[in-house]
């Protein structure tokens, strides 16, 4: 348990020190860098955003339908989850670029170049109107042909993607606080601080948000005023969007441990240690949650906390999976594929390897 904080630990201390040198000097270190970012249409087609690259991929067979650009651009560094709104995929990128791409031709629809910062947060689409969160500590609101409608500017950068409701976004900022923003015009609702910054979304369930921090805290507030309604400290850094199921929420720690709180009232369920630091959300199914690890591995686990089963792929799963007709989708860094596909028993239906 103790080799696996100190993984945990070094692995915060280089993604936040990357994080915090390319903030400073605009060029640093994460301009290099990325991992495989997905999501899908209510079609089936998987987009990836990976490197210099956009793919388009049939999540049928994991067969490739196009890419762009059709060069690759080194100056144009791909990071950020993509969102779909209408026929356009929106991805943005570390030159400061947040681009529409046509999801039927994959080509350039519209490019926002505003912003002062690289999109490393992912990209909230909701009521045909996108949300984009950037380093330059700033969320945009634009409408679906890219024009702007409104900024927000916090006091530290933005690397979790934000979620809604009818009247709100809600906003988590590495400057320790969660802002509730009005969606019409931008206006600060509320701002409650936290302990620490935090890296990924807060989830929002029945008027509750819940979030994690990278000391380890983990809070569930009420969303109209932003009061903390419950806490709870766990064993390592909290890296990724927990998951609310059946009056439950689960979410796991650098430290490798996996974590299940009354929803409600915060007191602790269970914990079951798994092997690899947790920096991705979890999916849920029918029988319980499957969580990614840094190591390669995905775990699935029942709700009282049972192991059913645990399958390895080679590299590093970096990014939260998605659900595709009943299936699991996932990107890997560093593997022999940079895209797996697997149902819900752990057997794996394809893979997706760069040509």
């Amino acid at each position: 348990m103790k080799s696996k904080k100190i993984i945990g630990v070094l692995l915060l201390s280089f993604l936040l020190g990357s994080f915090l040198l390319s903030a400073c000097t605009g060029s640093g270190m994460l301009t290099g860098s990325s991992w495989p970012a997905v999501n899908a249409d209510d079609a089936g087609t998987v987009y990836l955003a990976y490197k210099t690259e956009v793919h388009a991929i049939d999540s049928s067979n994991g067969g490739m339908i196009w890419t762009y650009p059709e060069k690759a651009d080194n100056a144009q560094t791909f990071f950020s989850q993509p969102a779909i709104l209408g026929d356009n995929v929106i991805v943005g990128s570390y030159n400061h670029k947040l681009s529409a791409i046509n999801k039927n031709r994959g080509s350039l629809t519209w490019t926002f170049d505003e912003a002062q910062g690289k999109y490393i947060a992912g990209i909230l689409v909701d009521q045909e109107q996108i949300f984009a969160p950037n380093a330059d500590h700033k969320l945009y609101a634009l409408d679906k042909d890219g024009n702007k409608l409104w900024s927000f500017e916090t006091k530290n950068a933005l690397w979790a993607k934000p979620v809604a409701d009818d009247t709100t976004i809600y906003l988590s900022s590495m400057d320790h606080n969660l802002y509730a923003v009005d969606r019409q015009n931008g206006t600060q609702v509320w701002a409650t601080q936290l302990d620490a910054a935090s890296m990924f979304s807060p989830v929002l369930v029945e008027n509750l948000l819940y979030i994690g921090t990278l000391d380890g805290s983990f809070y569930a507030l009420n969303a109209q005023d932003g009061s903390i309604l419950w806490s709870a400290k766990v064993d390592a850094a909290l890296w990724s969007t927990p998951i609310v199921k059946n009056g439950k929420v689960f979410f796991g720690d650098l430290g490798g441990n996996v974590y299940a709180f009354d929803a409600e009232t915060g007191s602790q369920i269970w914990k079951v240690a798994i092997n690899g630091s947790i920096i991705s959300g979890a999916v849920e199914f029918t029988d319980g949650v499957v969580f990614p690890t840094e190591n390669g591995d995905l775990v699935a686990i029942d709700e009282a906390g049972v192991k059913l089963w645990t399958r390895s792929v080679t590299g590093k799963i970096m990014g939260t999976p998605i659900v595709v007709n009943d299936t699991l989708i996932f990107g890997v860094e560093g593997g022999d594929a940079l895209l797996y596909s697997f149902d819900f028993k752990g057997n794996q239906i394809w893979d997706y390897k760069l040509k």
